[in-house]
């Protein structure tokens, strides 16, 4: 008896629905975070 025939079948992964490669997807969520950091240092540093 086979062990794959009891496996379930493990989906393809494909490209993420946007910006179309994982890389560009990971690039875009660091420049996001990078600027909420920007942005929180900015008002802190406005508002103190």
């Amino acid at each position: 008896m086979s062990g794959d025939a009891s496996r379930p079948k493990e989906p393809e992964e494909g490209p993420p629905p946007l910006l179309g490669s994982w890389p560009a997807v990971y690039a875009a969520l660091l420049i996001y975070l990078a600027a909420i950091v920007a942005l929180l240092a900015w008002f802190t540093k406005a508002l103190s």
